[in-house]
Order: structure tokens, then C-alpha cells, then sequence
């Protein structure tokens, strides 16, 4: 009888080192699974980065310095134009409807920090009012002055650049109906660089100057 005993306790301790060792196996396994899976999330992520890098570049004509050019600065399309307009924008009574219609491009150009000469191009189709969208605009944010120099623009849009009261530097064009308009921005390096991708903020409003800036 105590042989049997014992041979059995001898199974179970057997079977409780099989399965410490496959557990001790198990976690190892998941371990180093976990450490692969992190490795791989790594190199994405460094690819990512490197991909971000070539899109941007290739966006970029030239090597930066001036005269270089940056396209897409901004770029987007608008199917409704009413439907872009924000509550703060609508005056009373206001009739929701495509045109006419501001649009007002927040630069990220402040004159109260920024001495940055700037030429942007706005191109597109507005296909609501048979228009090809053909817009240069250009000035100098000089915060010496606190205030924007020479600015001059060209276009059929009625393009204007103004200064919000904080000092924003804003384009701004005109739309008499912007049922499906598709757009985009491009930027030229005159000084002060380049601006960032993405930099520049839309706003739609039937008013020519902001209600909230």
C-alpha cells in the first residue's frame, strides 16, 4: 500500500513539474511573442515616419530656401457651403445657403511675433459658379509695427489679406455660390521659411470679417 502511495505521489509530482515547465515554457513564449510584436510596431512606426518624411519632401520644390515652394499646404473640398458654417458666423435671420460666402484662411502668420514676407496661391474649380479659383496673394507680416506691409493680390475672387485684432494674418476670397468647390493652397519661401503642412485654418462665413477670432 505504501509503495502504491507513494509511486502515485510520485506521478503527481511529476505531472505538477510538467506543467510548472509548460507554464514556465507558456510564459516565455508569450514573452518573447511580445517582445517581436513590439519590434514590429517599432520598425511601423519608423516606416511611418520615413514615409511621412518622403510625402512631405516631395511636396516641397527646391531645397528649402527661398523661392522654394510648398504645395498642399492646404487643400480640401466643399460640397455645401452652408453646411461649413459655423453658429458663431450666422447673423439673425440668417438664410442658409451656398453664396455668397467668405472664406476666410487663418495663415498662422501673427504680425505681433512674426517678420515673414509670404506669397500663398489659391487654386481650384468652383463648380456652383463656373469658376476656375486663380488667387495670389502676398504682404509682409512685420511685427516691429505690429501691422502687414505691402500687400498686394491678384485673382477673380475678390482676394483680400487682412490683420485680425490679435494680430492673425488672414486671406481671404469670395464665393458666389460654393456648391462643390474643390481647393488647395501652395506657398512660396520669400523669407521666413517655409509654413508647416496643414498650417492654415479655414473658416466659412457669410460675413467679410470674423465674428471670433
Amino acid at each position: 500500500m505504501t509503495q502504491a502511495i507513494d509511486e502515485l505521489l510520485g506521478e503527481v509530482t511529476s505531472a505538477v513539474s510538467a506543467s510548472t515547465e509548460q507554464t514556465t515554457a507558456s510564459q516565455a513564449l508569450a514573452q518573447e511573442v511580445a517582445g517581436k510584436m513590439g519590434a514590429i510596431d517599432a520598425k511601423v512606426a519608423e516606416a511611418k515616419l520615413e514615409l511621412d518624411g518622403y510625402i512631405a519632401d516631395s511636396e516641397v520644390i527646391g531645397d528649402g530656401s527661398a523661392g522654394s515652394r510648398r504645395l498642399n499646404v492646404f487643400r480640401t473640398m466643399i460640397y455645401e457651403g452652408k453646411d461649413h458654417v459655423p453658429e458663431s458666423e450666422k447673423p439673425d435671420n440668417w438664410v442658409p445657403t451656398n453664396g455668397p460666402l467668405y472664406l476666410h484662411f487663418k495663415t498662422g502668420l501673427n504680425t505681433a511675433v512674426d517678420v515673414s514676407m509670404f506669397h500663398y496661391r489659391i487654386g481650384g474649380y468652383a463648380y456652383g459658379q463656373s469658376t476656375i479659383i486663380d488667387e495670389t496673394l502676398v504682404g509682409y507680416s512685420y511685427e516691429p509695427s505690429n501691422t502687414i506691409h505691402n500687400i498686394n493680390t491678384d485673382g477673380n475672387l475678390e482676394p483680400v489679406v487682412y490683420r485680425a485684432p490679435n494680430g492673425d494674418v488672414y486671406l481671404r476670397i469670395k464665393s458666389l455660390n460654393l456648391y462643390f468647390t474643390g481647393l488647395y493652397i501652395d506657398a512660396m519661401h520669400i523669407t521666413g521659411g517655409l509654413p508647416d503642412k496643414d498650417s492654415i485654418e479655414l473658416t466659412i462665413s457669410p460675413n467679410e470679417t470674423l465674428n471670433n477670432y
